[in-house]
C-alpha cells in the first residue's frame, strides 16, 4: 500500500518526460480554451517544442537571480493589487498574495506541479514584470499567450494526481480502502479530462498507460483484505 504514492509519481513522471513528444495527430486544427480564446494547433505545437516547463524553470531562476528582481516582483504584485489590475478567469478583480515563485526540486514529489501552479497564478504579474523598462534586458523571458496556454494545460493534467497524492499524504499509514479508490479516481478523471480537453489527452496518454499497467499488475497480486467492523471486533474480544 505504501507504494501507491510512488506509483502516482511514476505516472506523473511519464507525463512530464513525454510532453514534447506528445501525439497531436487526433487533435483538431483549432479549438477554444477555457477562457474562450481560439487556439491554433500549429502555434500550440511550436510553443510545446520550446519546452514550456524548462522556460518556467528559467523564469523562476531569473526572478530569483537578484534581490532587486525579487523586490521588483513583490512591488509589481503590490501595485497591481492597489490599482486593481489582477482579475480571475471571469474578469472579477482579485488580490494576489505576496509569495515567491517556487523552484522545482527533483527530490520532492509534486514540485513541478507546485512550480507551474505558482507561475500560472502569477501569470498577469509576470507579464507586467517583464514589460517594465528596468527589465528590458530580461524581457526575452516573457512567455507568449500560447506558451501560457500550454503551461496551464499541463498544470491541469498534473493537478489530478496531485489531488490524489494530497489525500494519501493525509494518512500517517495509507490504507487500502482509501489508496485504491484514489488511484482509480486518477485514471477516471484523466479519461474524463481527455474527452473534455482533447489537447490534454496527448499529455495524459503516457501517464494513463503507466497507471493502467500498474493497476493491472496490482490486480494479479495475491492479497487478502480483512474488514473488521467495530461491533464485530467487540464481540470477538468478548468471545
Amino acid at each position: 500500500i505504501l507504494c501507491f504514492p510512488h506509483a502516482l509519481n511514476t505516472c506523473t513522471k511519464h507525463v512530464i518526460d513525454n510532453l514534447t513528444d506528445a501525439d497531436f495527430s487526433e487533435v483538431v486544427r483549432v479549438w477554444v480554451d477555457s477562457l474562450g480564446h481560439t487556439v491554433d494547433k500549429d502555434a500550440y505545437l511550436k510553443a510545446l517544442q520550446r519546452d514550456p516547463i524548462s522556460l518556467g524553470h528559467n523564469i523562476v531562476r531569473v526572478v530569483h537571480a537578484s534581490s532587486l528582481h525579487c523586490e521588483s516582483f513583490q512591488e509589481t504584485i503590490s501595485n497591481g493589487n492597489l490599482k486593481k489590475y489582477w482579475t480571475d478567469k471571469n474578469g472579477k478583480v482579485i488580490e494576489l498574495p505576496f509569495l515567491e515563485l517556487l523552484h522545482d526540486v527533483k527530490t520532492c514529489w509534486d514540485s513541478i506541479y507546485f512550480m507551474l501552479n505558482c507561475l500560472c497564478m502569477y501569470r498577469q504579474v509576470l507579464d507586467h514584470f517583464f514589460q517594465l523598462l528596468v527589465h528590458r534586458d530580461i524581457v526575452s523571458w516573457k512567455l507568449g499567450t500560447t506558451e501560457w496556454q500550454v503551461l496551464e494545460n499541463i498544470e491541469m493534467v498534473l493537478e489530478i494526481p496531485h489531488g490524489a497524492q494530497q489525500k494519501m499524504s493525509g494518512e500517517s499509514t495509507p490504507l487500502l480502502g482509501n489508496a485504491v479508490p484514489n488511484f482509480e479516481a486518477v485514471m477516471v478523471q484523466w479519461e474524463a479530462l481527455s474527452k473534455l480537453a482533447p489537447q490534454c489527452a496527448s499529455f495524459i496518454c503516457p501517464g494513463l498507460e503507466c497507471a493502467k499497467d500498474y493497476y493491472t499488475h496490482m490486480g494479479k497480486t495475491c492479497a487478502y483484505v480483512v474488514t473488521m467492523g467495530k461491533l464485530w471486533a467487540t464481540n470477538w474480544k468478548l468471545a
